[in-house]
C-alpha cells in the first residue's frame, strides 16, 4: 500500500492538525543542506531564526543581526524546501520605527525571501497594530499575535482570508 504524496504545509493544515490534536513538529534551519534534509525528514515548519546569522556571522547579540543577513538565509532555505512551511524572522529594527517599515520589510521577506510566513518578537508593538500592518504587505499572510511566552518567540499565523479582513 502506497502512501498519499506529500503536499505543500498550508496554514489550513497546521490548523487542521493543530484541532486534531496531532503535533506540528518544527525546526531551525539557517541553510539550503539543513533545509532540504528537514524538508526531506517532514518537518512542518521549517523556522529561519535569528541563531542562523549570530553564528555565521559572528553576531554576539541579536539586535546586531541586519535584516538582509536574515534575508540571504530565508532565501537558501525557502529555494530547496519543497513542503515545510517556512518561517522568516523579522530582525530587531526591521519593524520597530514604522507601519511603512513594517509593511516593506515583512513583504520583502515573503517577496524575496521566499518566507510563506513571518515571525518577530514582541517589543511594545501591540496586537493591534501589527496584523493591518503586515496583512497590508501581502495577502498571504499576516502575524497576528508576536508576544514570547517565556522566553521564547511565537507568532499565531493568520490566513490569506483572515489577512484580508484585517485590511
Amino acid at each position: 500500500m502506497s502512501e498519499a504524496p506529500r503536499k505543500k504545509v498550508t496554514l489550513n493544515y497546521l490548523r487542521q492538525k493543530k484541532a486534531s490534536g496531532d503535533r506540528i513538529t518544527s525546526i531551525g534551519v539557517y541553510d539550503a543542506p539543513m533545509a532540504a534534509i528537514a524538508d526531506r525528514v517532514g518537518f512542518d515548519l521549517l523556522i529561519v531564526g535569528n541563531a542562523g546569522p549570530m553564528s555565521l556571522f559572528a553576531h554576539r547579540d541579536p539586535t546586531t543581526v541586519k535584516y538582509e543577513e536574515q534575508l540571504f538565509m530565508t532565501q537558501a532555505v525557502s529555494r530547496v524546501t519543497k513542503y515545510g512551511f517556512v518561517v522568516g524572522h523579522m530582525p530587531y529594527m526591521s519593524y520597530h520605527l514604522s507601519k511603512e517599515d513594517t509593511i516593506r520589510n515583512a513583504g520583502r521577506m515573503v517577496s524575496e525571501g521566499g518566507a510563506d510566513a513571518v515571525k518577530c518578537e514582541e517589543t511594545g508593538i501591540r496586537r493591534s497594530t501589527l496584523p493591518k500592518s503586515f496583512a497590508l504587505a501581502s495577502p498571504s499572510w499576516a502575524t497576528s499575535e508576536c508576544r514570547p511566552p517565556e522566553g521564547r518567540s511565537r507568532a499565531d499565523l493568520a490566513s490569506r482570508d483572515e489577512a484580508r479582513k484585517m485590511q
